[in-house]
């Protein structure tokens, strides 16, 4: 009995230890062209990721995405060869715009990038995104992320924002919008551009556990054959 929990220990320490290592985070990067050519060449809106399909679209128009200006975008770990993802003419403006990315299963969702989206402009402050998601293990949601939160920013003015979740989204779609700050105004004065997601594949541990139990299992079975 002791050789059993000490093997089936053992078996936990490894898998537990291999988690760490296995856990990265992949990207979706709309900031890269690779990504807006895999998105654009293949089937309109389709794009492998992560061991699954993201399916990209919009409402009011097509996805469209912006050149990057310049001193505002953090590399690594993005591309930063655009300013990421958008609608019609720029970026995601209120309204009727949106931006949804759908999985053929579901992701755990890690980070999200945004671009764009800045502490002032237009006589307006605190541009704000707004993220729904749901379809997963974590049930339906939705969250506002504001210009000037304490999340990872390059400066203070930048539009950039990396917002991380603690203890992941698992979910299998996402839709993005943006607050109307200003209702009747047409300017768009508050928008922005998605610039990435992250997820890990979690829970990793958890693939790595059965192995270990199937190989104390075989272990116990081949004592038994002998016997």
């Amino acid at each position: 009995m002791f050789k059993k929990l000490a093997t089936l220990a053992g078996a936990s320490i490894v898998a537990v230890g291999l988690m760490g290592v296995s856990a990265q985070a992949a990207i979706l990067d709309f900031t890269s062209e690779a990504t807006k050519s895999a998105v654009e060449g293949g089937t309109p809106g389709e794009i492998d990721f992560f061991g699954t399909t993201a399916t990209i679209s919009s409402t009011a128009g097509a996805l469209t995405w912006t050149a990057q200006d310049g001193g505002t975008c953090a590399t690594p770990p993005l591309d930063c060869s655009l300013d990421g993802l958008g609608v019609v003419d720029d970026e995601v403006s209120p309204g009727r715009q949106s931006i949804t990315i759908s999985f053929a299963k579901a992701i755990s969702l890690d980070a999200i990038y945004f671009l764009d989206l800045f502490t002032s402009f237009g006589g307006q402050s605190k541009e704000q995104a707004e993220v729904s998601w749901g379809g997963g293990n974590s049930g339906a949601g939705f969250a506002s992320y504001f210009a000037d939160s304490d999340e990872i920013k390059p400066d203070g003015d930048s539009g950039y924002l990396k917002v991380e979740f603690d203890g992941y989204k698992h979910v299998s779609w996402l839709t993005f919008t943006a607050l109307d700050i200003n209702p009747g105004d047409d300017l768009g004065v508050n928008d922005f551009s998605v610039a990435a997601i992250s997820a890990v594949p979690l829970p990793a541990a958890l693939p790595l556990y059965g192995a270990a139990l199937a190989v104390l299992g075989l272990f116990g079975w081949n004592r038994k054959r002998k016997a």
